[in-house]
């Protein structure tokens, strides 16, 4: 990185950072002067050197009839950054515990993989309290003999913390034997209009929607929002009673 370039992260913009080089280079110069050396017309100088001077880059000073501009003492470049991390330092408890409480702020975690599906699981039996209930749709063609062994696991933790959910999920053999047994594995299940299917399974639950991808590469999103999980839990219920 040149040092333009590290101008730049201080602050200045591309022409800033040249007139300043320029004013450096040359001393003490006029506006002329310095639209010569930087080929920079004079008027946005004239913008530019404002600019400057309230961010003490440069000064000035009147000789004569003339006003002649001079750059700050380089190691004072060194101080200003020092000074801009301390007053962060001094805003960011403050900062950080707004953005930790903004229930705006969707919190977005992807994954990828079966270990990554796993993970996004474990987060629903952490996150849901005992007893409670949450809501599923289903692909189960997919999901289920993807995740095998780590889907019964799955399932009697849940049933350790009594945690019962409502699935709607494409009528087959498969969840036809998991209705028969939804009362033993605290489940209700509704069923969609043959020939209907989810490619993609979504868990709702407290403020959160887990997406499972499964069709082709394993990816998984994780969305931590109170409106986004309101909103998905507002078209799930809708679903459910229209499948009465």
């Amino acid at each position: 990185m040149d040092i333009k370039e590290i101008l730049k992260e201080l602050g200045l913009n591309e022409k800033e950072a040249e007139v300043y080089l320029a004013v450096l280079e040359l001393g003490q110069a006029n506006i002329l002067e310095i639209a010569k050396t930087t080929g920079i017309p004079r008027a946005t100088i004239y913008n530019l050197i404002g600019n400057l001077i309230s961010h003490d880059f440069i000064g000035s000073i009147i000789k004569g009839k003339r006003t002649l501009y001079f750059a700050g003492n380089p190691r004072k470049l060194k101080q200003k950054l020092q000074d801009k991390q301390k007053a962060l330092e001094k805003i960011l408890p403050d900062l950080t515990f707004t953005y930790q409480h903004s229930s705006r702020r969707p919190v977005i975690h992807t994954y990828e993989g079966v270990e990554g599906i796993e993970k996004m699981l474990d987060d629903i039996l952490v996150s849901v309290p005992r007893g409670a209930s949450y809501n599923v749709i289903l692909n189960a063609k997919d999901e289920l003999p993807l995740m095998g062994k780590e889907y019964d696991k799955f399932l009697k933790k849940r049933l350790e913390k009594q945690i019962s959910i409502r699935v709607i999920a494409e009528r087959s053999p498969l969840t036809i034997g998991w209705h028969k047994k939804e009362a033993d594995e605290l489940r209700q299940f509704k069923f969609l209009p043959k020939n209907q299917h989810f490619s993609v399974s979504y868990h709702i639950y407290g403020n959160k929607v887990s997406m499972f991808s499964l069709q082709g590469p394993i990816i998984g999103v994780l969305i931590e929002n109170k409106e986004i999980a309101g909103m998905e839990s507002l078209q799930f219920e809708y679903m459910w009673k229209a499948l009465d």
